[in-house]
C-alpha cells in the first residue's frame, strides 16, 4: 500500500483546511501579544472573521493554485512530486508562522527580510535565540507543524466525502466569487477596524511583501541651503572649559565607557524609580550631567559612527561602516593618535564581528583592537542559554592594558553587550516591574554600574582620577512597549533615543555642573577635543556640548523593521516626529509629556499654536533628508587606502 502522502486518495483540500487550522491560534497567540486582554473584548469575537482574511486569502490562493494543476499530474511520478510538495509547503508555512509568533513575543514587531539583514543574516541576534529557545519554545516550534500534519491526515481518513464535497462547493463559481467579496471587504474593513494592524497581518504575506520593499528609496526631500548650517557648525567656538584656562598642561587620559541599549530614563540620573545606577548618580554630582542628550538613532553601528566621526547616521543604509571601512575624514581616534596618544578599543565579537566594525576601527586611529571570547579565571557562561561573555570580563584587560600605556596619554573606549536582548544576568533584583525581561535588563544596568564603580575604584587607586577625562553613556536606549515595540531601532521615542552622558575630571570639573541644552552623539567628540585643545576637522558634523552659543537641536532618524522612514527633530522643549511612509506626524511636549502619551497633532487636540515650529522642523527634517546621504557618500573614497583629509 502506497503512503499516504503519495496516494492519489489524497485529497489537497484536507492540506489546506489543516493549514488554517493551524493558522488561526497562532493568529490569536498575536493577538493577545499585543493585547492580552483583547480576547475579552466582545468586537475582537465579532470581527474575528474579517481580522483573518489574510490567512483565508493564503489558504484559498494554495487551495485553487493545487486545485487548478492537480488535472496536469498525469503520471505517478508527477502525482508524487505534486503531493510531496503540498506536504513540503504546508510544514513549511506553519513552521514559518510558528516561528514569526516567538520573534513577535520577543519583538513585536513581524519577521521580515530586513530584520535578517540587519542582523547578518541573524549573526547579531544570535543570543537572542538561543534565549528563545526554551523547551516549551523548541515544543511549539516542532508541535505546530507536526498539528499540521496530524489534522491533513484526519480530514484525508476521516473527512471523505465532507471534503470532497467542501471542495467542490469552494472551487465552484459561486465559491469563488463569495470568497472574493469577502476578502474584499476583509481588506477594506482593515483601515477602520479599531484594532492594530499587526493583528490582521498575515506573517507570509508580511514577509513576502518585506521582499519588495527592501529596495524602496530612502526618503528624500527639497533641500534649503540655510538649514544646511546646522550640519557644518563654524569652528572659531570654544567653550570656557578648555585645559589651559583650567591650568591643566598635559593632556589627559581619556576613559570612554559606552553603555549597550542603555536608555537615561533607566537610570538613577534622570529617574529616581529605579536605583540602578548608584555609582552614576555619584560622578553625576562630581561632574557634569548632560540631561538632554541624544542618539541620532536606536543603532549600535550608527552609535558608533556619531560618537568616534561626529557624523549624523546614513538614511536606509545599517551596513554603511561596513561599506565604509575607510572615511576621507578622521576620527576622534585619528586625531587623538596623531597628538600622542595611546589608543584602544575593548569589547566583545558581537560588536567587533558584525559589519566589518573591527576593520572599521583598525583604519582609524585605534592601536589596540581587544575583542574578547572568554578571559578570566571563571566560566564566563553561566546557563545553557547564555552564550556569550559577560561585561565585567571587559575590566581586567582594560587595566592591564592601562598598565601598560600610563606613560603616555591615553585614549580607551569600552563598549558593553549585556544590556542587549536577551539581558544575561545573575542579579535577581525585584524592581517592581511587571515584566520578566524588563526586570532582567534593569539588573544589566545595575551590573553595568558596579563595573564603572570598580573601574572608578582602580583608576582612584593608579593615582589616574586627577588626569582621568572619564566618559559614561549609552549607545541607544530600549523600548519595552511604551509605544508598542520591544527593543530598539524600531522608533525615535524617548525610550529609544534619550541616553544618558555623564563626565569627571576633577581639574576640568571642580564642581559638579548639569547641562540641560539638547545635545547628541555628534557633539561628543567635538566637545572632548574642546576639553583637551584641539580644534574639530571641518567635516565634523557637531559642535562642542560646552560651546556658549550652539543649536538647542538634536536630529534623529530611524528606518523601522516595517520599513518605515521616521526622522524626528528635538528642538528646545519639543520632539516633532514624522513618519514618512504612513505621512504622519506627531508633536510632544517633552517637558509637561516626557513619555510621550499625548501627540499635540491628534485630532483631539488640533491646534494651529504650533504650526510655524512644525513648519520649521518638518523643513529642516526634509533638508537633512534630501542632503546628507549624499554627504556621506562622497566621504567614501573610490580607493580604499585611507587618505584622511580635514
Amino acid at each position: 500500500m502506497k503512503p499516504i502522502f503519495v496516494s492519489l486518495r489524497f485529497h489537497p483540500f484536507s492540506a489546506w483546511l489543516g493549514l488554517f487550522l493551524v493558522l488561526i491560534p497562532l493568529h490569536l497567540g498575536v493577538m493577545v501579544t499585543l493585547d492580552s486582554a483583547i480576547i475579552q473584548n466582545p468586537l475582537m469575537w465579532i470581527c474575528f472573521p474579517l481580522l483573518i482574511y489574510q490567512d483565508i486569502f493564503i489558504c484559498a490562493l494554495l487551495s485553487w493554485g493545487t486545485w487548478a494543476i492537480q488535472p496536469l499530474m498525469s503520471t505517478s511520478f508527477l502525482q508524487k512530486v505534486f503531493f510531496g510538495c503540498i506536504w513540503l509547503i504546508g510544514i513549511t508555512l506553519t513552521l514559518f508562522a510558528a516561528t514569526n509568533l516567538e520573534v513577535f513575543r520577543f519583538f513585536h514587531t513581524p519577521l521580515t527580510l530586513r530584520m535578517i539583514e540587519m542582523s547578518e543574516g541573524l549573526s547579531a541576534v544570535k543570543n537572542s535565540i538561543y534565549a528563545m529557545a526554551t523547551p516549551a519554545t523548541l515544543l511549539g516550534l516542532i508541535g505546530t507543524p507536526i498539528a499540521f500534519v496530524v489534522l491533513t491526515l484526519i480530514f484525508n481518513r476521516w473527512g471523505g466525502r465532507w471534503v470532497v464535497w467542501g471542495s467542490q462547493q469552494f472551487h465552484s463559481r459561486r465559491g469563488g466569487i463569495l470568497t472574493g467579496i469577502y476578502l474584499l471587504v476583509g481588506a477594506m474593513s482593515s483601515s477602520f477596524l479599531p484594532f492594530d494592524a499587526r493583528i490582521v497581518s498575515n506573517p507570509h504575506l508580511h514577509f513576502f511583501n518585506s521582499l519588495w520593499i527592501e529596495g524602496s528609496k530612502t526618503a528624500t526631500g527639497k533641500i534649503y541651503p540655510a538649514d544646511l548650517q546646522d550640519f557644518f557648525p563654524k569652528r572659531n567656538q570654544k567653550s570656557a572649559f578648555s585645559p589651559k584656562k583650567k591650568g591643566i598642561e598635559t593632556s589627559p587620559n581619556i576613559i570612554m565607557f559606552v553603555m549597550e541599549s542603555v536608555g537615561a530614563q533607566y537610570t538613577s540620573v534622570a529617574d529616581t524609580r529605579y536605583e540602578t545606577t548608584p555609582e552614576l548618580k555619584r560622578m553625576a554630582k562630581n561632574g557634569v550631567n548632560f540631561t538632554r542628550f541624544f542618539a541620532h538613532r536606536g543603532w549600535t553601528f550608527d552609535a558608533m559612527l556619531s560618537i568616534l566621526f561626529s557624523l549624523l547616521p546614513p538614511h536606509g543604509q545599517d551596513d554603511f561602516i561596513k561599506k565604509a571601512t575607510h572615511l576621507n575624514v578622521p576620527g576622534l581616534s585619528d586625531i587623538l593618535a596623531q597628538n600622542g596618544y595611546q589608543t584602544a578599543f575593548v569589547s566583545f565579537p558581537d560588536v567587533l564581528s558584525l559589519y566589518n566594525s573591527d576593520e572599521f576601527l583598525q583604519h582609524h586611529g585605534f592601536n589596540d583592537i581587544l575583542s574578547l571570547d572568554s578571559e578570566g579565571d571563571e566560566p564566563p557562561l553561566t546557563s545553557w542559554q547564555d552564550v556569550r561573555p559577560r561585561d565585567h570580563l571587559l575590566l581586567p584587560p582594560t587595566l592591564a592594558w592601562i598598565d601598560a600605556h600610563r606613560a603616555s596619554p591615553f585614549f580607551i573606549m569600552l563598549w558593553t553587550t549585556d544590556a542587549h536582548n536577551p539581558y544575561p544576568t545573575d542579579s535577581k533584583k525585584d524592581f517592581g516591574v511587571n515584566n520578566i525581561f524588563f526586570n532582567q535588563y534593569l539588573n544589566v544596568i545595575r551590573s553595568n554600574d558596579q563595573i564603572i564603580e570598580q573601574l572608578n575604584k582602580e583608576i582612584r587607586e593608579r593615582g589616574l582620577s586627577e588626569s582621568t577625562l572619564l566618559i559614561v553613556l549609552g549607545d541607544h536606549g530600549e523600548s519595552f512597549e511604551q509605544h508598542g515595540t520591544k527593543g530598539h531601532f524600531q522608533t525615535v521615542y524617548q525610550e529609544e533615543v534619550w541616553i544618558p552622558l555623564v563626565m569627571t575630571h576633577s581639574g576640568l570639573f571642580p564642581k559638579s555642573m548639569q547641562i540641560d541644552r539638547v545635545g547628541s552623539q555628534i557633539d561628543l567628540a567635538p566637545t572632548i577635543l574642546d576639553l583637551i585643545g584641539l580644534t574639530p576637522p571641518r567635516r565634523w558634523q557637531g559642535r562642542s556640548l560646552l560651546a556658549k552659543k550652539r543649536p538647542n537641536r538634536a536630529y534623529l532618524y530611524t528606518r523601522s523593521a516595517r520599513d518605515e522612514d521616521i526622522f524626528g527633530l528635538v528642538e528646545g522643549d519639543f520632539k516633532y516626529i514624522t513618519n514618512q511612509k504612513k505621512n504622519q506626524q506627531e508633536l510632544y511636549d517633552l517637558i509637561r509629556d516626557p513619555l510621550e502619551r499625548t501627540n499635540l497633532l491628534g485630532p483631539e487636540n488640533a491646534s494651529s499654536i504650533h504650526t510655524a515650529f512644525i513648519q520649521r522642523a518638518h523643513r529642516r527634517l526634509m533638508s537633512w533628508a534630501g542632503f546628507h546621504n549624499n554627504y556621506l557618500q562622497r566621504l567614501i573614497p573610490n580607493d580604499p587606502r585611507p587618505k584622511q583629509k580635514r
